[in-house]
């Protein structure tokens, strides 16, 4: 029997709080978000002055390392692309001279 009365009142209470909701204005609800965000703050555990500038000084090596490792690697790509460029260049004028020469003397014996 209490279970069936604590059931009741549970009942009648949620349909009591369905039907008698308040309607905020939107002023209200942005000053009570403002509200909330001070709070969250205040709840905040802020990093001391000496952790900040520890973790900035490791973040700039971090930094400067990855930079001089993209400078190296960058610096030895275009190397390698630059002799490639350049043996690729000198196959092809080497071929050239050696086909145009062959060609001159095709001609000449022809022309005889």
């Amino acid at each position: 029997m209490a279970k069936k009365a604590k059931k009741e009142v549970l009942e009648t209470t949620s349909k009591k709080s369905k039907g008698t909701k308040k309607k905020t204005s939107v002023g209200k609800k942005i000053a009570q978000f403002f509200k909330d965000c001070k709070k969250e703050i205040k709840r905040i555990t802020w990093p001391t002055g000496k952790t900040v500038l520890k973790n900035t000084v490791v973040v700039l090596i971090v930094v400067a390392l990855a930079g001089v490792i993209i400078y190296f690697f960058d610096f030895g790509m275009s190397s390698a692309l630059k002799a490639v460029k350049g043996a690729a260049d000198s196959n092809t004028t080497t071929t050239s001279a050696s086909a145009s020469a062959g060609e001159g003397s095709a001609q000449t014996t022809a022309a005889e």
